[in-house]
């Protein structure tokens, strides 16, 4: 079954995904960040177990390519923790997609 918080086209929706296997998949996007570099991610359900691995992408509405978020550390149960790194951008958004039991 899908579960999803903000579904029909937002670009802020978020959700997951519990299939048979106990596998989880989660997504979601994070604000604008402006001029932020660093900041922190809930998941909309707490993984019971662990989390395999969280991927990162970087929307970029200027023109500049110079752009790059990672994780600050290992993710928890609960979220995430990222940096990027900041050159006068103001119109990143930040999005996810993370897979665990």
């Amino acid at each position: 079954a899908i579960v999803a918080s903000s579904y029909g086209g937002s670009s802020l929706s978020s959700g997951y995904e519990k299939n048979g296997n106990g596998f989880i998949f989660q997504w979601g996007a994070f604000g604008t960040l402006g001029s932020a570099t660093s900041g922190s991610v809930s998941f909309p359900l707490t993984f019971p177990n662990y989390v395999y691995s969280v991927v990162l992408q970087l929307s970029n509405n200027n023109n500049n390519d110079n752009h790059q978020i990672e994780l600050q550390r290992d993710p928890s149960t609960s979220g995430f923790s990222w940096w990027q790194n900041n050159n006068g951008q103001t119109s990143r958004l930040g999005h996810y997609i993370a897979i665990g039991k």
